[in-house]
């Protein structure tokens, strides 16, 4: 009967190793089980800089082509504006200087934006159509030109601000201005105008012949 008893135990036991045994081969062999961790993105810094705004600090001007129209656009106050629509008398001596060579004639087109104003108003003629006498001009900054003369919108200063604060409006105006003028045209040349004071015994002699 004890024998019987310790056969009992020893199957007991073996079957436990068995299965013991039968356990760790089973999750020995059980697929491994991938979990996939999400990694914050990392964006890499672009390569290519952010650009920095141009500010006018000084200037070149560019060299123009030779061609055999030349087209040149002009904007300022009144002592501008009198010149006419397409420069009047200064439009018949370039074109007179241009055609001397007979073998090779140019010509100079003159668009005058000019009207009696200060360097406030410039805006309006950069970014808006204008009409001069029967002539409408599309908005400066769409035109194509080779020169575009500023004149010093020194005849109608900025008195409203007093002498030192309106100086320095008219400068920064003026800054602004070149800015746009060479970011948007920068192929083109710019040239400052400094009109001559008028003569003192013969201006406006013949509309106010009592003054």
């Amino acid at each position: 009967m004890k024998r019987a008893y310790s056969l009992i135990y020893l199957y007991i036991i073996f079957l436990l190793l068995f299965i013991v045994l039968l356990s760790g081969f089973f999750f020995k062999h059980q697929p491994k089980k991938i979990v996939l961790v999400q990694k914050p993105l990392i964006v890499a810094p672009s390569s290519t800089p952010t650009p920095t705004p141009f500010v006018f600090k000084s200037y070149t001007a560019p060299s123009v082509e030779k061609k055999q129209v030349y087209k040149i656009d002009m904007i300022g106050d009144s002592m501008t504006a009198a010149l006419g629509p397409h420069g009047g008398g200064l439009s018949e001596y370039m074109n007179s200087l241009y055609n001397k060579n007979v073998q090779d004639p140019q010509r100079i087109v003159i668009n005058n934006y000019a009207i009696s104003s200060n360097i406030l108003a410039v805006d309006n003629e950069l970014s808006q159509k204008i009409t001069i006498s029967e002539y409408t001009f599309g908005p400066l900054l769409s035109e194509d030109f080779d020169l575009i003369l500023v004149e010093s919108y020194g005849y109608n200063p900025l008195s409203q601000f007093g002498v030192e604060e309106g100086i320095k409006q008219q400068n920064l105006a003026l800054d602004k201005l070149m800015t746009k003028l060479i970011t948007t045209h920068p192929h083109a040349a710019i040239a400052f105008v400094a009109t001559i004071a008028p003569n003192r015994e013969n201006y406006a002699k013949i509309i106010q012949p009592n003054y």
